[in-house]
């Protein structure tokens, strides 16, 4: 059985319990709407041909990571920079002073197997996204091309050092070699086993494979930096260009049903734990129920006040007829409440 008092807790403040309720689940709907957005993708194809030098960026050493994690995990890197974002933000034609948080917030890189990549954007402006998308991947060839370039050049300076130093230190051992010959012109016959020849021929020709080896490392890095912008469609082609928004992402079921159905459940809970307060903090004395623990007698009791003339008047009205059994609820009660159990010295009450 219900208590009465439980039931008097609940209808006494009725619209205590009502607002939370009511108003939980309309705030957290307000909460989790947002501006539509628009998504704009871009599918990539990316490979290793073979007898195609690897770009600078997005190699793997590691045997087990395809190439498409190798290219997704170099984009986020990048992505990571500020000065990256910067680029593609003023290429997409965004201004202000947290344009790179805008990009970061909008661009997502992820694989779609193991030879594809997925570039997307999300946004308020359809035409925005798809500029993003666009200048992502420009931005992104335009850096891959830079640092290869970067690259080539610094291998080519080297080699061009080392093979000065390869011949002049080549131009040195035959000089030593012819000076001996002169002063020995037997010493080149094969029969006449100078050792001293021998020795000086031996280092002028390991030096001499020395500078031939350069010089085919030089051409192989002059061939690369020719070949870089080949290199880099081939590894790097885009397949599926950025796509036109035509309406915006559809709400998940979570956002529009799931979040309102949880904030409920919280107005209830609330409601729940005020109702249980209210009730628990109640210890006034309305009945012969609540004064039966007491182990005392009951003296008097607060009787059913019957409405008068002007109230049965007054409920005769349909509107008016809940007013007028409210008036007697409440002088009920502020009767009832004044009632309180007393101590008196001796332990009786």
């Amino acid at each position: 059985m219900i208590p009465r008092k439980l039931l008097e807790a609940a209808f006494r403040r009725w619209w205590l319990l009502v607002v939370p309720v009511v108003l939980t689940p309309l705030l957290v709907f307000a909460l989790t709407q947002s501006t539509p957005q628009y998504k704009s993708v871009a599918s990539v194809w990316v490979s290793q041909p073979t007898n195609i030098a690897s770009t600078a960026i997005g190699r793997s050493t590691n045997p087990y990571q395809t190439v498409a994690d190798a290219q997704a995990q170099a984009m986020k890197d990048l992505l990571s920079t500020r000065a990256f974002r910067e680029s593609i933000a003023d290429a997409a034609g965004i201004t202000g002073e947290k344009r790179a948080d805008v990009v970061a917030r909008a661009v997502g890189i992820d694989t779609a197997g193991a030879n594809l990549l997925k570039i997307s954007a999300v946004g308020s402006e359809a035409m925005g996204t798809q500029a993003l998308v666009n200048a992502v991947i420009t931005r992104y060839r335009a850096r891959a091309a830079a640092e290869s370039e970067r690259q080539t050049s610094i291998a080519v300076e080297y080699f061009n050092n080392q093979i000065a130093v390869a011949r002049a230190e080549l131009d040195t051992r035959l000089t030593a070699l012819n000076s001996y010959l002169g002063n020995h012109p037997g010493a080149g016959d094969s029969r006449s086993g100078d050792l001293n020849y021998q020795r000086l021929a031996g280092a002028a020709d390991s030096q001499t494979k020395v500078v031939d080896g350069l010089l085919s490392l030089l051409q192989e890095a002059q061939r690369t930096a020719a070949a870089a912008p080949q290199s880099l469609e081939a590894i790097f082609s885009v397949q599926d260009d950025a796509s036109l928004p035509a309406a915006p992402q559809s709400l998940s079921i979570s956002k529009r049903v799931g979040y309102p159905a949880a904030g409920l459940v919280f107005g209830l809970l609330i409601a729940a734990s005020y109702l249980y307060a209210a009730y628990r903090t109640d210890h006034t004395i309305r009945g012969l129920e609540d004064v039966t623990e007491l182990n005392v007698p009951l003296l008097g009791c607060v009787p059913d006040i019957r409405a008068g003339r002007r109230h049965r008047l007054v409920s005769r009205v349909a509107r008016l007829a809940w007013w007028a059994r409210r008036k007697r609820w409440d002088y009920a009660r502020q009767v009832a409440v004044s009632i309180s159990p007393v101590v008196v010295k001796g332990g009786s009450r």
